[in-house]
């Protein structure tokens, strides 16, 4: 209730802190740094098959699905 009654009785006061806020907000906003693309270090696995004499859909169907079913449960996976 007090912050009530002296917003009422000083209305200067409250729009210059009103004012004040949105001006050191909007330089805020402006000094944050944005990066674009950003620096993700996300897990990878490269598997690398030499298999020759397949088109690339018989090396999708039949190397790629048999990779695919082993590879998310490996427990021991070691960085490189």
């Amino acid at each position: 209730m007090n912050l009530i009654k002296t917003a009422l009785q000083k209305p200067i006061a409250i729009i210059v802190v009103v004012m004040g806020l949105l001006f050191f907000g909007i330089q805020a906003t402006r000094d944050i740094k944005i990066d674009i693309f950003p620096d993700l270090n996300l897990p990878a696995i490269y598997v690398s098959q030499p298999y020759g004499g397949m088109s690339p859909q018989q090396m999708e169907g039949f190397i790629a699905t048999n990779y695919q079913k082993p590879l998310p449960v490996c427990n021991r996976r070691k960085r490189y």
